[in-house]
């Protein structure tokens, strides 16, 4: 864990790939594994797929604060091991109405 905070939290590799610039297509191929994790293992999260990003091997997640602790933590390692990523920024969002 690189920093916390009441909205989110930054998660880094213990040793990270070497950072290489990725073209736009193997960046939708991994954003689309990334929305695909969110979304097979954090089903409370699955409405707000459609909102991660990736930039330099960086994926933004958000992941609803009713996803319970256990899913969440299943989730950003699904995330983690993916080739090409380096770090994953959670975002909580408050649940869905």
């Amino acid at each position: 864990i690189v920093s916390i905070d009441s909205e989110s939290l930054l998660i880094s590799k213990k040793n990270p790939n070497p950072t290489r610039t990725s073209s736009l297509f193997e960046e939708s191929i991994l954003l689309g594994k990334i929305r695909s994790a969110l979304t097979s293992t954090a089903p409370h999260s699955a409405p707000l797929a459609k909102s991660a990003s990736l930039k330099n091997g960086l994926a933004t997640v958000p992941i609803s604060s009713s996803t319970p602790p256990g899913t969440a933590a299943v989730t950003i390692a699904k995330i983690l091991a993916l080739d090409g990523i380096s770090a994953a920024r959670v975002n909580f969002q408050p649940p869905a109405q």
